[in-house]
């Protein structure tokens, strides 16, 4: 298995700042997961997905390119944003229940939990997206 999951793109095309706009090919399964991801599912939202990607100097519109993610930003993108509502959720409820002793206090605390979290996510959720797209490289197939 790789370090990171790849899968083949076509460059639709570049700005001079340095962003691409890339359609991902909706035939070939990721290399990471054998397209078990989410984005082979949905089509409509990740074709021509534009960002500013540490793309090669050489990779020009039509081109077919490798997009890759190393794995660990998967992995630390869930933890981060699925983990933290749930611990917000635990954390709340227990705190509910030790402030008050009742099945209520215990309800209330998770939901202040989870409505903290939600406040929270959309930023941490930026600057996820933010590091994750420094870590996505394009390279060209030759």
């Amino acid at each position: 298995m790789s370090d990171c999951m790849t899968v083949r793109a076509v460059v639709r095309d570049t700005g001079a700042d340095g962003g691409v706009q890339i359609e991902i090919d909706e035939s070939q399964l990721c290399s990471g997961c054998a397209g078990t991801c989410m984005w082979r599912w949905f089509p409509d939202t990740t074709r021509g997905a534009r960002a500013a990607l540490a793309a090669n100097p050489s990779v020009r519109p039509g081109m077919s390119v490798l997009v890759s993610l190393p794995r660990h930003c998967v992995v630390l993108s869930a933890v981060a944003l699925h983990g933290l509502p749930w611990a917000a959720l635990l954390a709340g409820a227990l705190a509910g229940v030790g402030v008050t002793g009742t099945d209520l206090g215990c309800f209330v605390g998770a939901v202040c939990g989870v409505a903290l979290a939600a406040m929270l996510t959309p930023g941490l959720r930026r600057r996820i997206e933010r590091a994750t797209l420094r870590q996505v490289t394009l390279t060209p197939v030759r």
